[in-house]
């Protein structure tokens, strides 16, 4: 059964400037800017890589209203 996108950022919280980046670059469907971020997402550990892997998927098929979703999920408390 395939997880659902929240579910994938559910435990995952993302450092704010971060989330900040990867908003923008989500918000104006920038897939390079977006993807040149994917990286930092990957360094957070095991959970980032996963994050990172179906971000990346969604941003390929230039699914940005996915991706906004999750990452208003994975928005750390500020």
């Amino acid at each position: 059964m395939h997880r659902t996108a929240h579910a994938e950022s559910a435990d995952l919280k993302l450092p704010p400037e971060l989330w900040q980046r990867l908003m923008h670059a989500a918000e104006v469907y920038s897939v390079t800017e977006f993807e040149n971020y994917l990286g930092e997402v990957e360094a957070l550990g095991e959970r980032g890589s996963e994050l990172a892997v179906r971000l990346r998927e969604l941003s390929h098929n230039v699914q940005f209203e996915e991706i906004l979703k999750i990452l208003n999920h994975a928005k750390a408390a500020s």
